[in-house]
């Protein structure tokens, strides 16, 4: 590893010519930052630090950097990003279960954010609603007010990757006005973990009753080689745990 020269320590040409480009001490698989000595980025995304004299090691998710103690995209802006979407939803009404409704209802709650929230500037690759219909007696209903969401989907449009990852974010936490054939739905989304990590690959779950429904979507080429970055609290995170390397 390249050790910074003691006379750059000692250079104050900043102070006489104005600011001065310190990237170019790095090499090829280097970032700088100004506040640290040096930052080293490897092609896996882990960067390692000196920190007061210690070797001390970090991990991004993929497409993110470290500057300023924060964890912050590599590129303002830019398309074919993709991302991994899932929260519960709380219903303000109970939801009778139909076969109509549940052929419909995930299709338009997809087509809903698309158009109302997401601007279109997304694709979804996978969307997955699952309906619970366990009723105060915790037995199986034919009847909803809670559901969750499972969706993964790649930006189709040139935009802020500062402000797609905002609004996905803000999805997670929210209530909507949804217009579900004759009535007003209130949608309340909750972030919740368990939703990424049971996939929705059972038709059970703790002995709740549930109902899932994926909507067939377009495959189209290079999807398969899309690697998605979860949206959950982590994503935004300004401070990175350092560990001892």
């Amino acid at each position: 590893m390249a050790v910074m020269p003691f006379s750059a320590l000692l250079d104050f040409s900043d102070v006489i010519f104005g600011r001065v480009d310190r990237s170019a001490l790095c090499q090829s698989d280097q970032v700088y930052d100004e506040e640290k000595v040096k930052v080293i980025l490897t092609p896996s995304f882990t960067l390692t630090l000196f920190v007061t004299g210690s070797l001390s090691s970090c991990s991004l998710f993929s497409g993110r950097q470290y500057v300023r103690e924060n964890c912050v995209p590599v590129l303002s802006s830019g398309l074919g990003l993709a991302y991994t979407l899932y929260f519960d939803i709380y219903l303000d009404t109970h939801l009778t279960l139909t076969q109509d409704v549940v052929r419909d209802f995930p299709v338009m709650l997809q087509s809903y954010l698309l158009l109302n929230i997401l601007k279109l500037k997304v694709r979804f690759t996978e969307f997955v609603v699952v309906f619970d219909t366990t009723d105060e007696n915790s037995t199986c209903s034919a009847n909803t007010s809670f559901l969750a969401l499972f969706s993964t989907l790649v930006v189709t449009r040139e935009a802020s990757v500062a402000r797609i990852e905002s609004q996905l974010l803000s999805l997670r936490n929210t209530t909507l006005s949804f217009g579900f054939r004759d009535q007003t739905l209130l949608l309340t989304s909750r972030p919740n973990e368990r939703v990424w990590l049971n996939h929705f690959r059972h038709s059970k779950k703790g002995g709740a009753c549930t109902v899932s429904v994926s909507i067939p979507l377009p495959v189209v080429g290079g999807d398969e080689t899309l690697v998605y970055t979860r949206v959950n609290d982590l994503l935004p995170l300004p401070q990175m745990a350092l560990f001892a390397g």
